[in-house]
């Protein structure tokens, strides 16, 4: 099931070509602390995995010139770890599909398997797309970090860019949370803006209020 959602883009500071943030990896997402966010269809309280801790609420994107920056939250902490009721490998798997801007043409697959043992550095999985098959990419322990809150509240990881080299400007992004089991996967899809976009957006944030204080 592939859920259609609206893109929110949190207020940021940065210029077009200038770095923009850089969160922070602690298992915990703020307020304003990603540029982008995609938020999933809220009206899923039908489905099986509603308010399980396998329902999706945003993934989050930023990059600070040196990372891709991702995060996950859920509708209702915590993060279910174990896969679902009936899940035979008591996993969960958190990934992230990226595409060109129309969503034809692959590029990177990110995998975070998680379960009662929590997420270590060996959970996290980068592929790109060869054009006929998925080739995984060579990831030192400095190249990566990922993390889920103590509480389970949030899953977060951050990237080399140089790794993902041939990610569009704009991506499209599709993400899925898989409960390995008998349970419905949860999933959600956008276009991530490119850099420059979010710079003016930002500078129009900023102009508001600035105008704001002014007043």
């Amino acid at each position: 099931m592939h859920c259609w959602l609206a893109l929110g883009v949190a207020a940021l500071v940065g210029l077009p070509g200038v770095a923009l943030a850089s969160p922070t990896l602690d298992g915990s997402v703020g307020a304003g602390e990603y540029t982008v966010v995609l938020n999933d269809t809220p009206n899923e309280t039908t489905k099986p995995f509603y308010n399980t801790g396998l329902d999706m609420s945003t993934v989050q994107f930023d990059q600070d010139g040196t990372w891709n920056y991702m995060a996950l939250t859920v509708v209702s902490p915590p993060v279910d770890i174990n896969g679902g009721p009936l899940s035979i490998d008591e996993q969960t798997i958190f990934r992230m599909f990226f595409y060109d801007h129309t969503g034809t043409t692959k590029a990177y697959r990110l995998a975070v398997t998680m379960d009662a043992g929590g997420v270590s550095l060996s959970s996290l999985t980068l592929d790109s797309w060869t054009g006929t098959a998925w080739a995984t990419v060579s990831l030192l322990p400095a190249d990566y970090a990922v993390t889920l809150g103590t509480s389970n509240t949030a899953l977060e990881a951050k990237i080399l860019q140089s790794k993902m080299s041939s990610l569009a400007t704009d991506p499209y992004v599709r993400a899925q949370l898989d409960d390995t089991g008998d349970w419905a996967d949860d999933s959600l899809e956008g276009v991530v803006p490119e850099p420059a976009t979010l710079g003016l957006m930002g500078l129009g944030v900023a102009g508001l209020i600035l105008r704001r204080r002014r007043k």
